[in-house]
């Protein structure tokens, strides 16, 4: 084939366009609370000023679509993960420009993320106190941007005494004085999840003293005594006012007023004291 006619075959064809570029992408799309309206025009370009058409060869948010010519848009939504202390859901994902001739680009990895709030608890912490062997009910209350769905005791530092149906605590109380602790979670309608840490004070019954005066014993006085609280009972005996927290006092020879404190360290709990006025009946005591 003559020199000229190939020469002029090359003259004749028509060169490719370079491929579509990204070079003016950011890929950080933002991050939106839930339910916002998103629009976001990404920013391919053609050299050649080719028509583009866009598509996303990654996975994507179920809320967000893509149009042909590169428009994001979509109601940004809380996807369900499970049960979740997370406030921020993120997102990546890529897109292809093709052109006219198909050449195409890739973009560089995208971004977008998604803001919610865990419910927030309205019942305080600190239940207050009751008495022992008693029932009692507390109700839960929690807010949240979709809705409280269920609470469950999510840790028991008293195991089986609590427990939850709907949004009522019920606790049948102890015979002895405690405080009870619980962590409840709150669970909203997404499944996002605050847990707050409870607690209540049962109260110690009050222990009960009975002072007894036995007879004269040299130149003090016999004292029998006994104490009860938390299910246990002490006893002792002691001469005139050789024991702490007891007085003795004489207005005659015949009478004894007789102030006896328990000892708290003998069961535990408060002290009680006890006022007695003893009169001498022969060789006892009465009062």
């Amino acid at each position: 084939m003559p020199t000229f006619t190939m020469l002029a075959r090359s003259l004749g064809r028509k060169a490719s366009a370079p491929a579509p570029s990204w070079a003016g992408q950011v890929s950080d799309l933002g991050t939106f609370a839930k339910s916002t309206s998103i629009s976001k025009q990404l920013t391919a370009t053609s050299a050649a000023g080719l028509a583009l058409t866009y598509s996303v060869i990654s996975s994507r948010p179920s809320w967000l679509t893509l149009s042909s010519t590169g428009l994001f848009s979509g109601t940004s939504t809380w996807d369900y993960i499970g049960e979740t202390t997370a406030t921020v859901q993120s997102f990546t994902l890529q897109v292809r420009a093709t052109d006219t001739q198909g050449q195409y680009a890739n973009s560089p990895i995208l971004n977008i993320a998604v803001t919610s709030t865990v419910p927030t608890w309205a019942t305080g912490s600190n239940l207050g106190s009751v008495n022992t062997n008693t029932s009692v009910g507390y109700n839960l209350s929690s807010s949240s941007d979709s809705g409280t769905q269920y609470y469950y005791i999510s840790y028991n530092y008293n195991p089986g005494i609590g427990s939850i149906s709907g949004a009522a605590l019920a606790v049948n109380t102890p015979s002895y004085g405690t405080t009870l602790y619980w962590n409840i979670t709150a669970v909203d309608q997404e499944y996002q999840m605050a847990t707050q840490q409870f607690q209540l004070t049962v109260n110690a019954p009050p222990p009960t003293l009975t002072v007894n005066i036995g007879g004269y014993w040299n130149s003090g006085v016999f004292i029998q005594y006994s104490t009860q609280a938390v299910g246990t009972t002490s006893f002792g005996e002691f001469y005139g006012t050789t024991r702490p927290n007891f007085s003795i006092y004489y207005s005659s020879t015949t009478t004894i007023y007789l102030s006896f404190t328990d000892d708290p360290a003998s069961n535990g709990t408060a002290q009680v004291t006890q006022s007695i006025i003893y009169q001498a009946n022969g060789s006892q005591w009465s009062r």
